[in-house]
């Protein structure tokens, strides 16, 4: 069952962040990973998540093939000196699910 308090809280960011409008239309962006984890019970719910073979087929080994498809591009851009990445977002940051 869904917990009224979470979709309480996740209105209210949503309404907090308005909205965007596309032509006459009110669109709200609910697809914000950042929706996902603002309770820490939500939080602990994406790092399950994160851990199943469906999100790892899905989600991880798709960002794993982007990243190979344009590792030349990439290197392009940011040349052959070294460079510092920051990812956010990241979960636990460990790549268990490779």
């Amino acid at each position: 069952m869904e917990n009224p308090k979470i979709n309480e809280i996740i209105f209210k960011e949503l309404l907090k962040r308005g909205y965007s409008l596309e032509g006459k239309t009110r669109v709200w962006n609910i697809a914000d990973s950042k929706l996902w984890y603002i309770t820490p019970e939500q939080a602990q719910a994406f790092l399950d998540l994160e851990k199943s073979p469906e999100y790892s087929k899905d989600v991880i080994l798709k960002e794993i093939d982007l990243i190979k498809e344009n590792i030349g591009e990439i290197i392009k851009k940011i040349g052959k000196g070294p460079v510092n990445i920051i990812d956010l977002g990241c979960g636990d940051g460990c790549a268990s699910g490779i």
